[in-house]
């Protein structure tokens, strides 16, 4: 991702990539992108030091970080705004109904996710890992994704991309376009939990989705750079950090045009 966003960067006349030190760099640029994890707030703690720093985020706020980072206060926020989203629960109390599917609430990555399909199994996932885990229950159906560049005059929706996940749900990789019915299921759904999740985002935001055959849910949201940026800035004719620069400036970006065929992309 660091690689693909210099890449793109150094592409665009007039625009130098900063290298050097953290504060010194972020308190002289006139953006700061940031590409870290969620857990343990630290993309949090790090957008906040940008701004203590008298720096710009290109990037959603940290209100808007602590939201996406909370699995539990985000699934609340969406049912509050009747966006359909898996119930979401703390883990305590052994649940009625498998498979279910445990993660941590403030998880990135699927880090330390499992699909658990007997009580036996859930007990043991809590006594490796007691604190800080959520339960959902397990959603079947194509586990997709879908990025938008926001800004303050405009939310622009990146081709949706199915997620290539492993046999303990880690992420794989990704592949884009979706199939057309499926495109405009994540293209709606997507737009739904973007436009419901309050204030605060700037940026490329990526969001989670399951395409499912009783429905559509929305799963979370990444509210940073995701590994789909590597594999859309090779499906597009134009230059994706450009883009996202000038919606975050506020000026008008017209629908971005894709390259035909299928591109995929692995995690590593």
């Amino acid at each position: 991702m660091r690689d693909a966003l210099r890449a793109d960067l150094n592409a665009i006349d007039g625009v130098s990539v900063l290298a050097g030190d953290f504060n010194t760099s972020a308190a002289q640029a006139d953006w700061t992108i940031l590409i870290a994890p969620e857990t343990e707030g630290i993309l949090q703690t790090l957008a906040e030091r940008v701004l203590r720093l008298g720096g710009r985020l290109l990037g959603p706020s940290p209100e808007a970080i602590r939201l996406a980072s909370d699995k539990l206060a985000l699934c609340e926020r969406w049912q509050s705004a009747s966006v359909r989203t898996p119930e979401t629960s703390t883990a305590n109390a052994i649940p009625k109904d498998y498979p279910i599917l445990v993660k941590p609430r403030d998880g990135a990555g699927s880090e330390h996710m499992a699909v658990i399909h007997d009580s036996a199994g859930y007990e043991a996932i809590l006594r490796q890992r007691p604190e800080g885990m959520i339960v959902q229950p397990f959603i079947p159906g194509t586990p997709a994704s879908i990025a938008f560049l926001v800004g303050p005059n405009q939310i622009l929706s990146l081709q949706p991309t199915r997620q290539i996940l492993g046999e303990r749900f880690h992420y794989l990789g990704g592949e884009v376009p979706l199939p057309t019915d499926l495109r405009e299921r994540a293209l709606r759904m997507g737009r739904a939990a973007m436009d419901s999740a309050g204030p605060g985002w700037l940026g490329y935001v990526g969001i989670d989705l399951v395409l499912g055959d009783e429905g559509d849910f929305a799963i979370e949201i990444n509210p940073r750079l995701t590994t789909s940026f590597v594999g859309l800035r090779s499906a597009i004719r134009a230059n994706l950090a450009e883009a996202m620069i000038r919606v975050a400036e506020g000026k008008p970006v017209s629908d971005l045009v894709w390259k035909p065929g299928k591109v995929r992309w692995n995690a590593r």
